[in-house]
C-alpha cells in the first residue's frame, strides 16, 4: 500500500512540470468544459464528457467530471476519485485534479487536448 503511494506520489511530481503551449487567457469562467476525449495522466483516467463548474480558488476554476475520475491501480482494479479539470485564471491551461488527502491536488497539463468552453 505505502509503495504504491509512493510509486503514484513520484508519477504526480514527474507529470506536474509537463509543458505545452498556454490557451488564451480567460476573463471569465466558462459553464461547463466539454472533454472531447479520454485523457490520462500516469494512471489516472479523465473520461470525456461535459465537466461542470464546480468551484473556484484565487488561481483557477475546478470543474468536476461527470462521473469519477478512474485510477488503474497495480492490482488490476480501478479506483474512483472525485475530480475533473482544473482551468488556470493567469493563462487559461488546463489540468487534472483529484480530491487527494483532504484537497484538491493538480496534476498534469492537458492544455492540449480537445475541448469545449459550453
Amino acid at each position: 500500500m505505502i509503495a504504491r503511494a509512493l510509486i503514484f506520489a513520484f508519477a504526480l511530481l514527474a507529470l506536474v512540470g509537463c509543458a505545452s503551449t498556454p490557451r488564451a487567457t480567460l476573463s471569465s469562467a466558462p459553464h461547463a468544459i466539454d472533454l472531447q476525449t479520454e485523457q490520462r495522466i500516469a494512471t489516472m483516467h479523465f473520461r470525456p464528457g461535459v465537466y461542470f463548474l464546480d468551484g473556484a480558488d484565487s488561481t483557477g476554476w475546478f470543474y468536476r467530471a461527470p462521473d469519477r475520475v478512474l485510477e488503474h491501480s497495480f492490482g488490476g482494479y480501478w479506483i474512483k476519485h472525485e475530480g475533473g479539470i482544473f482551468l488556470a485564471r493567469s493563462d487559461g491551461r488546463l489540468r487534472g485534479y483529484v480530491d487527494w488527502a483532504g484537497g484538491r491536488t493538480k496534476i498534469g497539463n492537458i492544455s492540449s487536448i480537445a475541448v469545449r468552453f459550453l
